[in-house]
């Protein structure tokens, strides 16, 4: 649930359904998500192995010199496709990595080698 930072939380509907979160109003910037101090990705939960990906695929899509919107008529999508996955706000499954890949003309295993994500010990 998105509420501005000027939405006074305080005593509000917000605490009211949320009571945990206190008075700490969340804010929310290009898919980021402020909230108690923490930045968390937009839309659902992600660990720091799954941003490292997401950064990864993105340095990927730069490296071929392609912009969002480049990307996304090759994959016959629009441009917003590319964007909400980018920022976490969508999260991708193993058929559209793997096509997305393949329209940048690179292997799996090449790129998660080369992608420097940390995988956590658990789910």
């Amino acid at each position: 649930m998105f509420v501005p930072s000027s939405y006074p939380t305080q005593s509000g509907w917000f605490d009211s359904i949320h009571p945990h979160f206190g008075s700490k109003p969340i804010t929310r910037v290009a898919g980021l998500v402020e909230l108690q101090g923490r930045t968390i990705l937009a839309g659902s939960v992600h660990s720091d192995a799954y941003r490292d990906f997401l950064r990864a695929l993105v340095a990927l899509r730069k490296s071929r010199g392609l912009s969002q919107a480049e990307l996304a008529k090759l994959l016959s999508k629009p441009p917003s496709f590319v964007g909400k996955y980018e920022l976490g706000e969508r999260r991708l499954d193993v058929v559209e990595l793997m096509v997305i890949l393949q329209v940048l003309e690179s292997e799996f295993e090449p790129f998660w080698n080369g992608a420097d994500i940390s995988l956590p010990s658990r789910l």
